[in-house]
């Protein structure tokens, strides 16, 4: 016998750990080469915010880069470290604008609040660190505000749970979850977290207790999620290729977009927002672009 079941299961627990540690550099430099190349200015957009300038800040997962724009598209800052930060200033992942060049980006296993003066991108501080304890991250996806104090919310996939912390970055409490959490949005009462993996949407009360579970049969992954103006919870289904459409309370209401690389089509689509006008923006990952629409799906125009 060549080893025994000790040895096995040591060797599982470091390959366990080495997918968790190395899947996102492994994705960038492997799997990702299969995609097409960009011809503009971006590769995968994968986090998107809007402030109510109309100013357009992105990560992009591919090139590990963070941008601003200006509501003309064009980019006004644009950097992939910032000094005092020992990683990267971002994966690609969710963020969110606290005020106009103000925001807090998901880092290198960190939360970084930051400011942008002028074409200068500033580090403010960071939130959390990586580890196991508590105020702890493995692997931060998804991000969202509590407009009623400030609260800062982000999944820990890897940990299966939602770290909160403070409007001065102080670490919080805990929220538990039962599946591996990817995005969250924080509206009102309710905390709607995107179960990408099982494949539905669950919402949960501020207390960290499980509302209900829905999406399961319109859902193949879902990403992330947001609320629209007219009080519609707006979800991205990455696999799926186009945006779903949810009432507050999990009913289905419509589907946005198919499969492609036309206006109004997805590949891989990830983060969204809404801007003043309630028109919907969509970071489509793999088609290199932001695409803008109605509430309703019609195309209106494209940034890439």
């Amino acid at each position: 016998m060549c080893c025994g079941p000790k040895k096995i299961l040591i060797g599982v627990l470091v390959a366990a750990a080495a997918v968790v540690v190395l899947r996102k550099p492994v994705k960038r430099l492997v799997w990702d080469k299969s995609k097409t190349e960009t011809t503009g200015r971006f590769q995968d957009p994968e986090g998107m915010a809007l402030d109510v300038e109309g100013n357009l800040y992105l990560a992009d997962e591919d090139w590990a880069t963070f941008t601003m724009l200006d509501p003309a598209g064009k980019i006004v800052a644009q950097a992939k470290n910032l000094p005092g930060l020992s990683g990267p200033l971002t994966a690609g992942d969710s963020m969110i604008v606290l005020a106009p060049r103000h925001l807090v980006i998901i880092g290198d296993h960190v939360l970084v609040e930051l400011k942008i003066e002028g074409s200068e991108i500033k580090l403010v501080r960071t939130y959390g660190k990586r580890g196991h304890g508590e105020g702890e991250f493995e692997d931060p996806e998804g991000i969202s505000i509590d407009r009623a104090n400030g609260e800062v919310y982000a999944t820990d996939e890897d940990h299966r749970q939602l770290l909160i912390f403070s409007k001065d970055g102080a670490y919080a409490r805990t929220m538990k979850v039962e599946h591996d959490p990817e995005g969250v949005c924080v509206f009102e009462d309710r905390v709607y977290v995107t179960m990408s993996k099982a494949g539905w949407v669950g919402c949960y009360g501020k207390d960290g207790k499980l509302k209900f579970k829905f999406g399961a049969e319109h859902l193949k992954e879902p990403d992330y999620a947001a609320v629209s103006p007219d009080r519609q919870l707006y979800v991205t289904d990455q696999r799926g290729n186009r945006v779903q459409v949810f009432d507050l309370d999990g009913k289905f209401l419509r589907s946005i977009g198919s499969p492609g690389t036309g206006p109004g089509q997805f590949d891989q689509p990830e983060d969204l927002a809404f801007d003043k006008d309630g028109n919907l923006w969509v970071a489509d990952g793999d088609n290199h672009r932001v695409q803008v629409l109605t509430p309703e799906g019609k195309f209106l125009r494209e940034i890439k």
